[in-house]
């Protein structure tokens, strides 16, 4: 994809996700905005309308200029997805956009590791799957993988699995399997995959995906309920809490100068405390008192350490 695609696609969907009524994009305005952003370089009127198509086409993404006041909107064809369900799907894409934009700069950089620092972390070598995992959930076909546990670094796994999607969280990427024996979905690390072989054998879905397994989680942990978590965030660090927020379902209840108070309604697991645990004294659990009792005893075993 060419750098002015990127960018227009980017410009399109940044204006959309920002900006509401008289503030959206006319077809001429995004004309303006993606030229001032190519050194002036033409865009026509084809261009656009290719760009329009190919965010349908390719992403699913459907955006059209309204016919009264000719301003950029969403379009909702799947009766399955509502607004909030396009809008998730924007942010997702505009991520993968800014790192297609990134590997496109970086060639010929032969310095690109120097200027352009990412967070470490030798879980990239799960990478090397990606391609494998999505040509076979395209074609609907089994994998055969090994892989190791965590727990036992020498034993290895061999598995027959019916792949669904793929799934990130923090820099790690999850494979994400059919449910075998009516139990919860599964999930495998792709760093932690020794071996992935695609199946001739295609598969037919004993029932409809659920793409929203994850909709009430922090992270990839689904063990524990749901429940309704109320924070208490101060001075110092709610500001970062309002503009970086941890879940969608984050709403700020009330707000001074000197702290922020706010809910979550996700699951009590594991990536929810260690979360919370990351931020030290700056937040507290107001609610509920199980999961503040659960912080109080992880803050106590850590300062047993000093």
């Amino acid at each position: 994809m060419s750098i002015k695609k990127i960018k227009g696609m980017m410009l399109l969907l940044d204006n959309v996700l920002d900006k509401e009524g008289n503030d959206r994009y006319t077809r001429s305005d995004l004309k303006k905005a993606i030229e001032a952003e190519m050194d002036n370089e033409l865009v026509s009127d084809r261009f656009i309308t290719d760009l329009r198509g190919d965010l349908e086409k390719d992403f699913g993404i459907n955006l059209s200029f309204n016919f009264g006041d000719k301003r950029v909107q969403i379009v909702n064809e799947d009766e399955d997805e509502d607004k909030s369900g396009t809008i998730k799907k924007i942010y997702r894409l505009m991520g993968f956009l800014g790192l297609e934009l990134l590997s496109t700069k970086m060639k010929g950089f032969t310095s690109f590791t120097k200027y352009v620092q990412s967070e470490f972390s030798e879980d990239v070598k799960g990478f090397l799957w990606i391609d494998k995992c999505i040509e076979a959930i395209q074609q609907k076909r089994k994998l055969t993988i090994v892989h190791k546990r965590f727990e036992n670094e020498e034993r290895k796994k061999r598995e027959n699995i019916v792949p669904l999607f793929l799934k990130e969280y923090n820099n790690r990427w999850y494979l994400v399997v059919e449910p075998v024996d009516n139990r919860e979905y599964m999930m495998y690390g792709l760093d932690r995959i020794q071996e992935l072989i695609i199946q001739k054998e295609k598969f037919e879905l004993s029932e409809p995906i659920n793409f929203n397994i994850y909709k009430d989680a922090i992270g990839v942990d689904l063990r524990n309920d749901v429940d309704l978590v109320k924070l208490r965030c101060d001075e110092e660090k709610m500001n970062y809490i309002k503009i970086a927020k941890i879940h969608e379902s984050q709403t700020i209840v009330s707000e001074t100068e000197k702290e922020v108070i706010f809910t979550l309604r996700v699951k009590l697991n594991n990536e929810l405390k260690n979360w919370i645990l990351s931020y030290g004294s700056h937040i507290e659990v107001l609610e509920p008192i199980t999961l503040r009792n659960e912080i109080i005893t992880e803050l106590k075993k850590a300062l047993d350490k000093y």
